[in-house]
């Protein structure tokens, strides 16, 4: 224990001490000899341990460890100290530039890679930078098996989802239409992202597990659906768009989708617009959501938690 934590013990406990000190003297005035021996043994063994208490007591409890930052609905700005440290990927032979859009707990990152002749999907780890598969193709997550998905294929073919798995290329199929694109991957390898359904009108969300692709549907009303992230549960989000418009503008929601629900709407910040991009494990989702607001039409980041959708711009 160093002396500010000697300090700060002496400022916490002293007055109690003092308080404890005066009541001991005037309790024992009265007291034969045996008692007082008794109350100066009780009086020792409490004072043993206050003292207890401070030095192994943790400095932060249960309690300030969990508080929610969101306490009463309200977000509250807690100052944070973060150090990291800014690293140079580098980029692939003949390249140009070089652009990462996932890593895993291994700090093994994914993205794409610009090149003299297209760009490819790369796979970033200990320093190395190798690329997945040909030309036109793009990685967006990457899990933590290690396993990759996004969307390959030249300039002039068919695009088409893929899950990249211990050196191997699998192509992921279609729901019917011409196109595909896969946006993430949970520890149980299921796959969720977009693709043209039968006769090509309008995308659809999808996940994809066991070597079958599942059509999430749409928001009733709905045009198209873009599914863009999954956690451990198999929940899953993105948006849903419909033919309805606000001036020139379509009207796209936030969307998540449980196998036991289905597609939910998560609803706006009171514009016509929103956009969720990502869920962590405990459903916990975030986004872009359009607002209109004193100063006029804003579009913050959101965070979705337990039913309410709250702007982050005071950040």
């Amino acid at each position: 224990m160093n002396i500010t934590h000697f300090r700060k013990l002496i400022r916490k406990y002293g007055s109690l001490g003092l308080l404890g000190a005066a009541a001991y003297i005037l309790a024992r005035s009265g007291m034969t000899t045996l008692q007082k021996k008794y109350f100066s043994f009780l009086f020792l063994l409490f004072v043993m341990l206050l003292i207890a208490c401070g030095f192994f007591l943790p400095k932060r409890t249960w309690l300030h460890r969990n508080r929610s930052p969101f306490s009463q609905n309200t977000l509250q700005e807690t100052p944070v100290t973060i150090a990291f440290n800014v690293a140079n990927l580098g980029q692939l032979a003949n390249g140009k530039a070089s652009d990462a859009a996932s890593l895993n707990d291994a700090a093994r990152v994914v993205g794409t890679a610009y090149v003299a002749d297209g760009v490819r999907a790369f796979f970033w780890r200990e320093g190395a930078m190798q690329p997945l598969c040909d030309d036109g193709s793009q990685a967006f997550s990457v899990n933590t098996q290690n396993e990759v998905v996004g969307v390959y294929g030249r300039s002039g073919k068919r695009k088409e989802a893929f899950l990249w798995r211990a050196g191997t290329l699998r192509g992921l199929g279609t729901l019917g239409g011409a196109t595909s694109s896969a946006f993430g991957i949970n520890a149980k390898s299921q796959v969720v992202g977009e693709s043209c359904a039968s006769g090509d009108q309008g995308t659809r969300a999808f996940l994809w597990q066991n070597g079958k692709m599942d059509n999430l549907g749409v928001l009733p009303g709905g045009h198209s659906s873009v599914a863009r992230a999954i956690n451990a549960s198999g929940m899953v989000v993105g948006w849903s768009s419909n033919d309805q418009r606000d001036g020139t503008y379509a009207v796209i929601h936030a969307i998540f989708w449980t196998r036991k629900q289905g597609m939910q709407d998560i609803g706006t910040l009171g514009g016509t617009l929103s956009y969720a991009y990502g869920i962590n494990d405990r459903g916990d989702i975030v986004g872009q959501a359009a607002m209109k607001t004193s100063r006029g039409e804003s579009a913050p980041a959101f965070l979705w938690r337990a039913g309410k959708m709250q702007a982050l711009e005071a950040f």
